[in-house]
C-alpha cells in the first residue's frame, strides 16, 4: 500500500487498456486484473493476457519503548525496544527488536513485513548526562569532604558539589566559621590554627621569680602580698600579655608568735588548699588588660568572708601560674613552690601590727656595729634600694622601712638569706623625697640603716 507498478505494452499503433487508458504504459496503484487491446496501422487488433497485480497493507507505524528513561548517567544504559514485526532494521544499523544504548542520540526503526512492506518509527531522543564528583556531607554543614566521593550525574542526597570541609565530623568547623582561638583546630579551614589570636608563647613557661612582701596598704598591714613575674630579674607580664593567674596556698608548718617554727609538719589535706582563680586586672575602662604581678592574700578576720584568706602564724606554700588572653588562653605549668609566712596578726580584725623598734621588750637593739649593712644607691629615686649583707641571716627576718614621721611605708618577710644583695622593689609606688630607716627585725634583736630619696 502506496507502492505503485508500470504495466507497459509492445509497441502498437494504439492502445487501449482495461482501464481505458490510452497510453503504452499505465501506472497501478490498485489490486486488480489489468490486460490492454492493442492496434496496428492496418487496423488490426489483438488483446493481452490479462496481468493480475496485488496491492498488500503497509505495517502499522512501529512505537518504540524504552526500558527506563532516557535521560541517564554515562556508566548507565537503556533498552528501546520496537514493536513486534516480521523484521527490523534500527538507524544503527542494528537488525534486532530491541538495542542498548549508551551514547546521546536520535533513535528510529523501520519494520518490515514478510510481504516486504516497511514502516518507520518516530525518533526517540537520548541524553547521556557526563558523571560529576560529589563529596560527602555528613555533618550537614554544606561543605564536603575531599576524601569521600561519589561519581554520579545527578546530586545523591547527603553529598555536595564542593570539597572544602576540613572536618566533616563538626558541623561548627567549615569555612564559613570563624577561628576561635585556643583550641588547636582549624575552625574555619583555611589551613592555619589560631590565626589572628595573641601570642601566647610567654605563657610556655611557668611564672618565675617568686617573692611576697607585707607592705602596708594605707598604714594598715593586713595582708601578705604575693608576686611573681614572666622572666628573670622580675620581668613584669605587661598590659600586652594580658595575663590572668591562678594562686594556691596550703598550710604546711604552724609559727610561734615570734615567727620560729613549732610542732611537726602539716600533712594539708586537698581541701585544706587555698584557691584564688583567675585573677586579672584591667585599666580604667574596665575592659582593657593591665600588666599584673602581685596579688593580696588578706588575713582572716571575724564577719569577713575568709574561704580565701590566711591564718596567723602558719607558714604556708604557695604556687602560681598565669593565662594568655585574660584566661581565655593557654595557661602557664605551675611555678616552683615558695613559702610565706603570716605573722601573729589580730584574727579578729585581720590586722598585723609590728614590733616598734628598739622600745620594744622582745627586741634588743644591736646596730650597725655587728654586721655592715651597705643600702645603696643612696641617695635614690625612690623605686628600690639594694640590700648588701656582710653576713649570712639563717632565719626569718623582717625588713621594715620607716618614713621621718615613724609610718612604716614598707614591710616585707626574707626567710634567710646568704651574704650578699638583696634587692628591695617599693612596689606601692615611689617613696617621696625624704630620709628614711631601714630596720632589719629578727626575734630579739634589730639592726638598722638610714638611706636618702631625692
Amino acid at each position: 500500500d502506496g507502492e505503485s507498478v508500470t504495466l507497459t505494452s509492445s509497441s502498437a499503433a494504439s492502445y487501449l487498456w482495461s482501464t481505458g487508458a490510452t497510453t503504452q504504459s499505465i501506472t497501478v496503484f490498485n489490486s486488480g486484473n489489468y490486460s490492454v487491446t492493442v492496434t496496428n496501422a492496418n487496423g488490426c487488433s489483438r488483446s493481452s493476457a490479462v496481468t493480475p497485480v496485488t496491492v498488500n497493507d503497509l505495517p502499522a507505524t512501529p512505537t518504540i519503548t524504552p526500558d527506563g528513561p532516557t535521560t541517564f548517567c554515562e556508566t548507565e544504559s537503556v533498552t528501546l525496544s520496537s514493536s513486534a514485526e516480521d523484521s527490523y532494521l534500527w538507524n544503527t544499523g542494528a537488525a534486532t527488536q530491541s538495542i542498548l544504548v549508551t551514547t546521546s542520540g536520535s533513535y528510529s526503526v523501520t519494520v518490515t513485513t514478510a510481504d516486504g512492506c516497511s514502516a518507520t518509527s518516530a525518533s526517540t531522543s537520548v541524553t547521556v548526562n557526563p558523571n560529576t564528583t560529589w563529596y560527602a556531607d555528613t555533618d550537614g554543614d554544606s561543605y564536603g569532604d575531599s576524601e569521600n566521593t561519589l561519581e554520579f550525574c545527578t546530586q545523591p542526597a547527603g553529598y555536595v558539589a564542593n570539597d572544602l570541609d576540613c572536618d566533616d565530623s563538626d558541623e561548627s568547623i567549615n569555612p564559613d566559621s570563624d577561628e576561635i582561638c585556643y583550641n588547636a583546630k582549624d575552625d574555619n579551614c583555611d589551613g592555619s590554627i589560631d590565626e589572628g589570636c595573641p601570642d601566647c608563647s610567654v605563657f610556655d613557661t611557668a611564672p618565675v621569680d617568686l617573692t611576697k612582701s607585707f607592705d602596708p596598704v594605707n598604714g594598715v598591714q593586713d595582708r601578705v602580698q604575693v608576686k611573681w613575674f614572666k622572666d628573670t630579674p622580675q620581668v613584669r607580664y605587661s598590659d600586652e600579655d594580658a595575663a590572668a593567674c591562678d594562686i594556691k596556698f596550703w598550710p604546711k608548718r604552724n609559727l610561734n608568735p615570734d615567727g620560729t617554727v613549732t610542732g611537726p609538719p602539716i600533712v594539708a589535706a586537698p581541701s585544706d588548699t587555698i584557691n584564688i582563680l583567675n585573677t586579672k586586672k584591667f585599666q580604667p575602662d574596665g575592659v582593657t588588660p593591665r600588666e599584673i604581678f602581685k596579688w593580696p592574700v588578706k588575713f582572716r578576720a571575724d564577719g569577713a568572708n575568709n574561704n580565701k584568706r590566711a591564718e596567723p602564724n602558719i607558714r604556708y606554700e604557695w604556687q602560681v601560674r598565669c593565662a594568655c588572653d585574660h584566661g581565655a588562653g593557654p595557661e602557664s605549668p605551675w611555678s616552683v613552690v615558695k613559702i610565706f609566712n603570716t605573722p601573729d596578726f589580730d584574727p579578729t580584725t585581720g590586722i598585723y601590727t609590728p614590733p616598734s623598734g628598739p622600745a620594744s621588750g622582745a627586741v634588743k637593739w644591736i646596730g650597725e656595729q655587728n654586721m655592715d649593712i651597705r643600702l645603696y644607691p643612696n641617695p635614690n629615686v625612690g623605686d628600690a634600694i639594694n640590700l648588701d649583707l656582710s653576713a649570712d641571716i639563717d632565719e626569718v627576718f623582717t625588713i621594715q622601712i620607716v618614713d621621718m614621721t615613724g609610718k612604716v611605708v614598707h614591710l616585707e618577710q626574707i626567710n634567710s638569706a646568704k651574704r650578699g644583695v638583696i634587692r628591695i622593689d617599693f612596689y606601692n609606688g615611689a617613696l617621696p623625697a625624704g630620709m628614711y630607716t631601714m630596720n632589719l627585725i629578727q626575734t630579739d634583736k634589730m639592726y638598722r640603716s638610714r638611706f636618702i630619696v631625692k
